[in-house]
């Protein structure tokens, strides 16, 4: 679905992974300013524990200034690994494309394990233009969330003792498929 902003593409992404509970979001950006527009969704998904993949377009391999120290190398470069790394779970400059599906399974793992939240991927427009083959066997692996049931008990003991209790559910009830 074409958004016509990147700001409304992360939302939106964000959004679809809230209400088909058990998948993930998804979205595509530019290089530079088209991928930070893609923060205020990123944020959002990370403050609510919401896994969704972003995925940016970057300058030619031999164009980026990661670990350089320089501000930038290539035409509307960003480093928006190092930008977006503290509200995303994961995030990842694609060095082999011939290791991208393996860094893409891992991405997602992460976005959809354990907490659930936000990752990201940034792609050289030199690897954007390989035919890269896909293992046609391939399948992404979730993990599937187990209870503890020893903290259900004491949860359920707690409740049971308490004179007034008082419940402030989040979000993180829906996504643990436990409603």
């Amino acid at each position: 679905i074409y958004t016509l902003h990147e700001q409304s593409a992360s939302l939106a992404s964000v959004a679809n992974a809230k209400v088909s509970n058990g998948s993930f979001g998804c979205s595509v950006f530019t290089t530079g300013p088209g991928s930070t527009n893609a923060l205020t969704g990123i944020l959002g998904a990370w403050n609510d524990s919401i896994p969704c993949l972003f995925l940016s377009g970057q300058v030619r391999s031999n164009h980026v200034s990661y670990g350089k120290k320089i501000r930038q190398v290539g035409t509307q470069e960003a480093p928006i690994c190092e930008i977006v790394k503290p509200i995303v779970k994961y995030s990842y400059f694609i060095k082999n494309p011939k290791n991208f599906q393996k860094d893409l399974e891992k991405a997602i793992f992460i976005a959809c394990s354990g907490r659930p939240g936000p990752v990201w991927i940034d792609i050289p427009l030199d690897y954007q233009w390989l035919d890269i083959p896909f293992d046609p066997n391939f399948k992404f692996k979730f993990v599937s969330k187990k209870f503890q049931l020893n903290k259900i008990h004491k949860f359920e003991k707690m409740i049971n003792e308490a004179k007034k209790p008082l419940l402030i559910l989040g979000y993180g009830i829906r996504s643990s498929n436990t409603i």
